[in-house]
């Protein structure tokens, strides 16, 4: 008799493995899909830029209509989509297909946008004098508040997808595979067509549409979703109108654990999300091409397939055995310190070869981050929000989320605005994104570490309850699968590690003195190496003297091994980034490799006391709740 496969169970959806692994194909097929049609949307800001937009308009085109619309229709749509139950497409996919055809001809809006605006110039003569460009990124605007409408209603369902049609125990490696479906997309974007953006503008907008609707249309039709159990009269009631407004705001802002979340991704996404608008005028403050940023975003993009590809096999296992809550928050407080990789260009300007290598050595460090970050964040959010509400605390998030960013995405226009009239030049002033990112990314920072202390008090891994006023018990218990624990010798390898690490920092510090006998050099690096040595010796005292008793096994009360391992990962990448900065500066000029290395071991010092801050945190003790 031959061996039964082994099914794997989400809902009432029965796999085999290769169900599984079919349906995770066909979700890497949409986002591959989406992800390369919204590259392609991207290229409208330099449309606008090439038709002489100002800065305000394109932040007001990029990024303020879709997010008027995101704090309006993702609400909406979540909400109704956790409870609509339909007969042939479930309660997400529905929404996804519905949009498909006004998405594609959005795009083709964008693709026809110069040559209608000519047409119109040329008829409304007689009316005045009309500039082609001035209609045409009118035309543009108009296209684009069609765009991002029927966007929300994708951006708004797709992710929840996960949680209704993938086995919990597979759940990690399909966000992860998923991840590698969208670097792949970036890759391919950046390697073949992002050269051509000024050339073949409307071309490559026609091609993102043939490629949403094929790709995007074949994982709706193909995925099924769960049936689930109808509605009670009473959820009905309070779904419709005025009560559905009501319920939605009662219940998804109805604990501060929710709003320190909210507050959080929401800082966090008013730092990072709104700069993205003008990260290729910063590539070209930097004096780099457009085929040398297409170069660098490909190069970088075709790393981070493997790094995604890698982090997908082998970081899934070890976020589950470290808890994706906990990883995740570190993480994102560690991208927090890669602002000032990026940034301290703004106080030098090496040539345009130091700048690419190093340039492309610090987005490689940055992807690893952002993919363990990523990798970690849908199932953080399954651990942490109701199941039975999860699309509507996904879109709350993202109403407030979308307000602040609306605001952010204008001010931040206005600023660069006001900042090239009092700096001058063209290009220069997009060097100073990286002052608003390191201001908001920092609030956000705040708000995570606020948001785990939350976590922890309402139970921690072992015992977590998602406060849930609608409920009997006002709470919802969640899976709460525990980490692998804390062990004595895993604490000791890692602090360790962290050991030879400083140390590798403060040989190589002394050894450039010793080479370059520079009093620039020692009067600025020695310093702070010296200060960064001691911060990490009294946060080593402070982990070791917490350290569990041969043979126990603890689980919180001390930073966890796999946060130091993380920490220590993206710290070793920094330095190798950092002694090729140094070697290629030698070169150019002693006073900016100086300058340069002082901010890498700065870099250390702010990893450093991070980690102490979360050691901190982690003493916090469960509060009782009330059953």
């Amino acid at each position: 008799m031959g061996k039964e496969k082994k099914i794997y169970e989400c809902g009432t959806l029965k796999y085999s493995l290769s169900g599984v692994i079919l349906t995770i194909g066909l979700l890497m097929l949409g986002f591959f899909s989406m992800r390369f049609s919204a590259n392609i949307v991207g290229l409208v800001s330099l449309r606008l830029k090439f038709l002489q937009a100002s800065d305000m308009t394109i932040a007001f085109v990029m990024s303020t209509i879709g997010g008027v619309f995101n704090m309006i229709v993702c609400p909406t749509v979540s909400f109704k989509s956790d409870r609509y139950r339909g007969k042939r497409w479930g309660r997400r996919i529905v929404f996804i297909i519905g949009t498909l055809p006004m998405m594609c001809l959005s795009m083709l809006g964008f693709a026809a946008s110069g040559p209608v605006g000519n047409f119109l110039a040329s008829v409304l003569k007689p009316l005045g004098e009309f500039a082609p460009a001035t209609i045409t990124i009118l035309i543009i605007g108009i296209v684009m508040v069609f765009y991002q409408f029927f966007y929300m209603f994708v951006g708004s369902v797709i992710y929840y997808i996960y949680n209704d049609v993938i086995p919990t125990q597979f759940l990690a490696r399909a966000v992860g595979m998923v991840q590698v479906a969208g670097t792949a997309a970036a890759t391919v974007f950046n390697f073949f067509f992002f050269k051509h953006a000024n050339t073949h503008f409307a071309w490559l907008l026609i091609l993102g549409a043939v490629v949403y609707f094929f790709g995007v249309g074949a994982m709706c039709l193909l995925i099924k979703e769960p049936k689930l159990p109808p509605l009670t009269e009473e959820e009905k009631s309070q779904s419709r109108g005025f009560s559905g407004i009501f319920t939605f705001m009662k219940e998804s802002f109805s604990h501060r654990f929710y709003w320190y979340n909210t507050l959080a991704s929401t800082f966090w996404s008013v730092g990072i999300g709104v700069i993205g608008t003008f990260l290729v005028f910063y590539y070209m403050s930097l004096g780099m091409s457009l085929e040398d940023i297409g170069k660098l975003n490909g190069i970088s993009g075709l790393v981070g397939l493997f790094i995604g590809l890698g982090m997908a096999l082998v970081g899934a296992f070890l976020i589950d055995r470290w808890h994706p809550v906990r990883v995740n928050i570190y993480t994102v407080l560690f991208q927090s310190i890669l602002v000032l990789v990026f940034g301290k260009w703004i106080f030098c300007s090496p040539g345009t070869n130091v700048v690419f290598v190093v340039m492309l050595a610090s987005l490689i460090v940055n992807m690893v981050v952002t993919n363990i970050s990523g990798l970690s964040g849908m199932p953080m959010l399954i651990r942490t929000l109701p199941k039975s509400r999860f699309g509507q605390f996904c879109s709350a998030n993202a109403m407030v989320r979308s307000l602040f960013v609306l605001a952010g995405g204008l001010l931040l226009g206005v600023c660069i605005d006001v900042a090239r009239k009092i700096i001058g030049g063209d290009y220069f002033v997009y060097r100073l994104i990286w002052v608003w990112r390191f201001i908001f990314g920092g609030i956000g920072m705040i708000f995570y570490l606020l948001t785990y202390r939350e976590y922890l008090k309402l139970g921690g891994e072992l015992n977590f309850k998602a406060p849930a006023p609608w409920s009997p018990e006002k709470w919802e218990q969640l899976d709460n699968t525990p980490s692998c624990g804390i062990t004595r010798n895993a604490l000791k390898l890692a602090i360790y590690g962290w050991d030879a690490l400083v140390g590798a920092y403060a040989l190589f510090t002394v050894g450039v003195l010793l080479y370059c006998r520079s009093f620039t050099f020692g009067i600025w690096c020695l310093p702070v190496m010296a200060v960064t040595v001691i911060a990490w010796l009294l946060l080593r005292l402070s982990v070791w003297s917490r350290m569990p008793a041969v043979g126990e096994k603890v689980f919180g009360g001390v930073i966890h091994p796999g946060v130091l391992a993380i920490g220590a990962l993206m710290q070793v990448l920094l330095l190798v980034c950092g002694v090729i900065q140094t070697i290629m500066l030698f070169k150019e000029s002693l006073f900016v490799c100086s300058y340069m290395w002082g901010i890498e071991i700065f870099i250390l010092l702010a990893d450093i006391v991070l980690l102490w801050v979360g050691n901190r945190i982690e003493r916090t003790k469960p509060e009782e709740t009330d059953n």
